[in-house]
């Protein structure tokens, strides 16, 4: 049974009340009582009413108890065993953080907090959302007030413009990285373990048993070989396991309705990998699909479906996190919006996502990003929720310097006039290319210096000359010219710093060694690891708050 409010009363039995005031600063001065103080009240509670049972039962353990613990697991770096064995053996910071310094026995265990984790997954899967990456965010946003990074919204003269910093980066999956030949092997076994588990074993094929003894994995998957035999063998090899899965999808299919094979996981995995992996020749026959036509979002382990494939400077296996930190130029910071997606997805689609949460009517906002951001299709998008990005660098072609001096209409439709100042006489915009075709007066390009570089056409019969520019050309030329500016050095500086927060994200929190599957599961890490990081900036931005009231 859900209960709203069980704020309790502090009691004589307080263990707060009985310690020295050696433990009293050691408290004082850790980052466990900023999770009392800070994230343990901020924690709506009524969002997660929908976890419980109307009838009239047992009261829940809060929601605030959760979520506070596993932020402590993530900033301690501590397993959860581990954890729970700190809070039962009197870790007063940890007790603190939870607020059950007054309770007799802790109330939270292994098993309450598998339940906890299972009704999000669920709730999620349910609801289409993420509720405890709107708590996160809800409650970086109230950092980001405190700190005076972000504006606060009962200030109505407060027109300070909002600096942001965005980057992302592969996060690596828990799941095992597979071959070809695994990835059918490991398919078909799920799918036959599922027919053997639910007495359905009379519709596995005699030829398909091997399957389920206990070496067949080692003796189809592990050879020795001579290198240059190995991929004959494995071609080989993987013929033949696709012609069992063949023998098995027309069995499934045979005996199973379609509506019922999409139901059941194990059996839409075995699906999916049939499709992605198998193709009809002109012949009829059912053969391998060449690797180069199979998909970077195809199956690449049955046992977690959402690892994507990914080559960006090396292969990956995984998801891409994407965070945009709040800072003042000072050192200060709050990350106020993060995603968590397949490694397919793109930086201007990751960018969308934090663009289009951003109310129509908000703060200035100046975006600083690498070059992997933004394009000319978000920039309406950017104007519209009043945000200037910056790219501090430029990815592709360089365009040449000379068109940075071309000028253009606000649509980008029209060259008012070329870098030498003549005006063109007509032009014509072709929408499909983006390509303006300027007509110039006088032949004046016939010796004109940028001649060459601007590769003008020149007509002397009709005594005129053709300019062809593209409006994204200008417009990378101009940027490119930009990047030389203080503005955008100075940019370019405060971006940096987002690459410590990949770093610390590796190296302080094990992103890449999260030990679940799937991205609903791995969510719950990142988001409470994201909290203990914006906790850990808010401790230092107060000890440097307070430096700085000394020093005046």
């Amino acid at each position: 049974m859900f209960r709203k409010d069980q704020n309790v009363q502090i009691t004589l039995d307080d263990r707060m009340l009985f310690i020295n005031d050696q433990t009293k600063r050691a408290i004082n001065d850790s980052r466990a009582k900023l999770v009392g103080d800070i994230i343990y009240p901020n924690v709506d509670e009524d969002k997660f009413s929908s976890f419980f049972s109307e009838k009239d039962s047992r009261p829940n353990i809060e929601i605030r108890k959760y979520v506070s613990f596993l932020v402590l697991e993530r900033m301690y770096k501590m397993s959860e065993s581990n954890a729970l064995e700190f809070l039962r053996c009197g870790a007063l910071n940890f007790q603190y953080a939870i607020h059950t310094t007054q309770d007799d026995k802790q109330p939270l265990s292994e098993s309450s907090l598998r339940r906890f984790r299972r009704s999000i997954e669920r709730y999620n899967k349910d609801n289409k959302t993420d509720i405890l990456r709107s708590e996160f965010e809800r409650i970086s946003i109230k950092l980001g007030i405190d700190m005076g990074i972000l504006p606060n919204p009962t200030d109505e003269d407060n027109n300070k413009t909002i600096l942001v910093r965005m980057d992302s980066m592969m996060v690596e999956a828990h799941a095992k990285v597979m071959t070809r030949l695994e990835i059918l092997y490991m398919t078909i076994v799920v799918a036959l373990r599922y027919l053997l588990k639910n007495d359905l074993d009379y519709l596995i094929p005699d030829n398909l048993a091997h399957y389920l003894q206990k070496d067949d994995h080692n003796k189809v998957l592990y050879y020795r070989a001579k290198e240059e035999d190995k991929e004959s063998i494995q071609k080989t090899r993987i013929d033949a396991t696709v012609q069992e899965m063949v023998i098995l999808y027309d069995n499934l299919h045979l005996n199973f309705m379609p509506q019922f094979i999409a139901s059941v996981p194990e059996l839409a995995v075995f699906d999916r990998v049939y499709n992605e992996q198998i193709i009809q020749d002109e012949n009829g026959a059912r053969i391998p699909r060449d690797k180069h036509d199979i998909s970077a979002d195809s199956v690449q382990n049955p046992f977690d479906e959402t690892v994507t494939y990914r080559n960006k400077r090396g292969p990956h296996h995984g998801s891409v996190l994407n965070v945009a930190e709040a800072h003042d130029g000072h050192g200060n910071g709050v990350i106020i919006h993060a995603a968590l997606e397949q490694n397919t997805v793109s930086d201007n689609d990751l960018e969308r996502q934090f663009i289009e949460q951003l109310p129509e009517d908000g703060p200035a906002i100046e975006l600083q990003t690498d070059g992997g951001y933004g394009s000319s299709e978000l920039e309406e998008l950017e104007k519209s929720k009043n945000v200037n990005r910056k790219s501090t660098s430029l990815t592709g072609k360089k365009a040449d310097p000379v068109f940075a001096d071309f000028t253009l209409d606000a649509d980008g439709r029209e060259v008012l006039s070329c870098p030498k100042g003549h005006v063109p006489t007509s032009c014509k915009y072709n929408g499909n290319t983006g390509t303006i075709t300027a007509t110039m007066p006088d032949n004046c390009c016939a010796n004109c210096p940028f001649r060459e570089k601007c590769k003008a056409k020149v007509n002397n019969k009709k005594s005129k000359s053709t300019v062809r520019v593209k409006t994204d050309t200008v417009k990378r030329a101009k940027h490119a010219q930009a990047l030389n500016t203080e503005e955008y050095k100075k940019a370019a500086c405060d971006r940096n710093a987002s690459e410590g927060i990949m770093s610390v994200m590796r190296r302080k929190y094990d992103i890449d060694r999260i030990p679940v599957f799937g991205i609903d599961r791995a969510s719950t890490w990142i988001w409470c690891s994201l909290l203990s990081y914006n906790i850990t900036k808010y401790q230092r931005y107060q000890q440097w708050s307070e430096k700085q009231q000394q020093a005046a």
